[in-house]
């Protein structure tokens, strides 16, 4: 309005373009209810190089994520079947900031909250401190949000593959994360968290 211009930094874009056969049975990234089961499908390990994380600490890092291209495959390819066949009713890549950043966007999109547990993330050795678990931009990691009813066959879907339960959707509108020993690490509102996620756009 007041006729400032705002540039947009240069960015390589790459698009990619799929048929889907029935546009009905596509999911979102929002949560859906409360009581239902969240897992993480994919492998962490200790990859920071290049992440959000390792910008705020101001940090570039060598680790940087490393795609799998079987793996990667693989995992895509069970993520498509069991969403085809309504096993799962949410699903979000983990990529951007991590499996915290994907959490909390799940969360506030769907005005739900979260009771998240690290004991459950299927990781790599090397992947022991809490930054990486919860920053790492590890490739070919989706979030998925399961009904009690379905867990049975998402389970038999993904064998083959790293998985695990991560936690449940709650009523309380926080995202609460709990390191190994139980111990909680994050516990914020969903509102707070999405007022951060929209600062930077606020001009």
């Amino acid at each position: 309005d007041d006729g400032t211009e705002i540039a947009i930094p240069a960015t390589l874009l790459i698009s990619a373009m799929g048929i889907v056969d029935d546009v009905k049975k596509c999911v979102t990234a929002d949560l859906k209810a409360a009581g239902n089961m969240l897992f993480i499908v994919g492998l962490t390990r200790n990859e920071l190089g290049g992440s959000h994380y390792y910008k705020t600490q101001k940090q570039v890092g060598a680790n940087v994520p490393k795609v799998d291209l079987r793996t990667a495959k693989l995992t895509a390819e069970k993520i498509s079947k069991a969403i085809d066949a309504g096993m799962i009713v949410t699903c979000h890549d983990c990529s951007e900031g991590g499996l915290a950043v994907a959490l909390a966007e799940m969360a506030f999109s769907g005005g739900l909250g979260v009771m998240a547990d690290l004991k459950g993330l299927p990781k790599t050795d090397d992947c022991s401190n809490l930054a990486a678990q919860l920053f790492s931009e590890s490739c070919s990691r989706y979030v998925v949000e399961v009904t009690p009813e379905k867990f049975n066959d998402f389970a038999k879907m993904m064998l083959g593959v790293p998985f695990g339960q991560i936690g449940k959707v709650i009523d309380v509108k926080n995202l609460i994360i709990k390191d190994n020993t139980g111990k909680n690490i994050i516990d914020v509102e969903i509102d707070n968290l999405r007022n951060a996620w929209l600062k930077p756009l606020k001009w």
